[in-house]
C-alpha cells in the first residue's frame, strides 16, 4: 500500500473511532441530563433509620422478642421523620407515605409490612417464610396462613432495609439480613423444639437467604438444621450485565447527581412493597 494511501486509512480510522468516541460520550451525556432532569427526591429516598437491625447489632439483640422491640423504635422513628406535608406537598391517594391515604399501611387493622407469627400448641413443625427483595411479609402471608391450618407453627420474618421506606435497602446489606434470618431461625427452634422438624420458604431473594442458612447450619451445630427448603422463584444468580448497574450509582455520588441513584422518581403506591429501588440494590443485595 502507498505510503499516501496508508496515510489517508490511517486518518479515516482516527475520524471513526473519535466519531465514536464523541457518541458514546454524547449519549452518556444526555443519559445523565434526562435521569437528573426527573422530580426531586423524597424524605424516603434520603432518610437513614438507625433504629433497623443489622449485623452488628446482633450481639446485643440476641433473641426475637429483642428484634421486635428494635422493630417498634423503628417504625415509631420512620412515623416520626417521614411526614408529607399536606399544606407543602401535593397530596396522593395512593402515596403510602401520606397518612390517611389508601396506601397507607397503618389505616389497615394489621401493618403486614411487619414481621407476623402464627402460634401452635403442638406444631407438627415449624416454618421460616423468607420475603423477596423490597418486598415484606405480605408476600408469603398467604402461604403462611395455609401452612398454619395444617399445624405447622409460621413466623413471617421481615428482614432489614424492608417494610420501611425504600432508602432503608441503601443502608443494609445482605449480612444483616442473613443475621436476622439466624436469629429467627432460633426462635422458630426455640417455639416448636430441637427435634421438630424446621422448614425455610424462600421467595425470591428470600429462596438466596435459605440457601445461605441451609449452608450455614451445616457447618454451625448451634442452628438448626432445615428439613427442608422450599424455594419459590429463586433468585440464585444475576445477570453480569447488572454489574454495569454499579456504575450508574458511583455517578449518583457527584453533588447534584442524586438522582441518578434510583430507578424511577415517584409516590410510592403499594402499601407492602417498595415501588422504586436504586439502580444496582439487586447485585448488591443478593
Amino acid at each position: 500500500m502507498p505510503f499516501s494511501t496508508l496515510n489517508l486509512f490511517r486518518r479515516i480510522v482516527k475520524m471513526l473511532l473519535y466519531t465514536a468516541f464523541g457518541t458514546i460520550v454524547g449519549a452518556v451525556a444526555l443519559y445523565i441530563h434526562m435521569m437528573n432532569d426527573r422530580p426531586d427526591l423524597h424524605d424516603w429516598h434520603t432518610v437513614k433509620l438507625d433504629e433497623e437491625f443489622t449485623e452488628k447489632k446482633a450481639g446485643t439483640i440476641t433473641s426475637f422478642s429483642d428484634y421486635l422491640q428494635l422493630d417498634e423504635r423503628l417504625f415509631e422513628q420512620m412515623q416520626d421523620r417521614i411526614k408529607v406535608d399536606s399544606d407543602a406537598a401535593p397530596r396522593h391517594d395512593l402515596n403510602r407515605f401520606d397518612s390517611g391515604s389508601l396506601a397507607d399501611p397503618t389505616s389497615y387493622p394489621v401493618n403486614w409490612n411487619r414481621s407476623f407469627e402464627f402460634k401452635q400448641e403442638r406444631p407438627r413443625g415449624g416454618v421460616l417464610l423468607l420475603h423477596g427483595l423490597s418486598d415484606s411479609p405480605y408476600s408469603l402471608l398467604t402461604v403462611g396462613r395455609a401452612l398454619y391450618e395444617q399445624g405447622y407453627y409460621v413466623l413471617g420474618l421481615r428482614m432489614p432495609g424492608h417494610g420501611t421506606i425504600p432508602s432503608g435497602l441503601v443502608y443494609s446489606n445482605w449480612q444483616d439480613m442473613a443475621a436476622a434470618v439466624r436469629l429467627a431461625a432460633r426462635h422458630v427452634s426455640e417455639q416448636i423444639g430441637a427435634d421438630t422438624s424446621l422448614h425455610v420458604f424462600g421467595y425470591s431473594m428470600g429462596a438466596a437467604q435459605a440457601v445461605n442458612y441451609a449452608q450455614q447450619a451445616m457447618q454451625d451445630s448451634s442452628l438448626h438444621k432445615p428439613a427442608s427448603l422450599v424455594l419459590i422463584s429463586p433468585a440464585i444468580g444475576v445477570s453480569s450485565a447488572a454489574a454495569l448497574a454499579v456504575w450508574q450509582s458511583r455517578m449518583a455520588e457527584i453533588p447534584g447527581l442524586e438522582k441518578l441513584a434510583w430507578s424511577a422518581i415517584g409516590p410510592e403506591y403499594d402499601p407492602v412493597s417498595y415501588t422504586h429501588l436504586r439502580a444496582h440494590e439487586t447485585e448488591r443485595l443478593i
